[in-house]
C-alpha cells in the first residue's frame, strides 16, 4: 500500500481486456458509476454541479508529478481551465450540470479510451483505493497473458478515481 497526497494507493496489474469487460458488463458498470455519482451529488438533486465535481476532477491527477521528483507546480489559471474543460466533457448538453446519463456516458468513453490505449499487454498501474479500475481489478483480475514477458521497462500509469 502506498500513500500519495494522502490517498491510499496500490500497484495493480491491468490490461485492456479487463477494463473492456468491466465497461461491457452493464450491471456492474452502472452500479459502480451510479454509486460514484451518488457520492458526488452532495445536495441530492440528481445533477452534478461544477463545484460537486471539482474535487473528483482534481483527484484525477491529470498532471504528471513524477511521484514527487522534478514536480512542476501548475499555474492556478491553467488548472481552472483544465478542470473547466474536463467538466465540459461531462456536460454534453451545456446545461451547466451533469446528469446521471451524461456521467455514465463520459465514464464509459474515458475507460474505453484507457482500455484501448493499454491493449492486450498487462501493465502495472498505481490505483487509488475505491477507483473504478481498482474495483474492477478486484472483481476480475486479468487472465494470464500469452504475450511475451515484460521488458525490463515497466510502464506505470497514474489513474485515480
Amino acid at each position: 500500500m502506498l500513500l500519495l497526497d494522502g490517498a491510499k494507493m496500490s500497484v495493480e496489474l491491468l490490461d485492456g481486456a479487463t477494463i473492456h469487460s468491466f465497461v461491457e458488463d452493464e450491471q456492474i458498470f452502472n452500479s459502480t458509476v451510479d454509486d460514484r455519482f451518488a457520492s458526488l451529488n452532495t445536495n441530492g438533486d440528481g445533477l452534478l454541479s461544477y463545484s460537486e465535481m471539482a474535487r473528483e476532477l482534481q483527484s484525477l491527477k491529470v498532471l504528471e508529478t513524477h511521484f514527487g521528483f522534478d514536480e512542476v507546480k501548475p499555474i492556478r489559471d491553467e488548472l481552472c481551465r483544465l478542470y473547466s474543460s474536463l467538466f465540459s466533457q461531462f456536460d454534453h448538453d451545456g446545461s451547466g450540470s451533469v446528469d446521471l446519463e451524461e456521467f455514465r456516458s463520459e465514464m464509459r468513453k474515458m475507460l474505453m479510451a484507457v482500455a484501448n490505449g493499454l491493449g492486450f499487454l498487462p501493465v502495472q498501474m498505481v490505483l487509488e483505493e475505491g477507483s473504478f479500475l481498482k474495483i474492477q481489478n478486484m472483481l476480475a483480475p486479468p487472465a494470464p497473458s500469452t504475450a511475451p514477458p515484460f521488458l525490463p521497462l515497466q510502464l506505470q500509469v497514474l489513474l485515480c478515481s
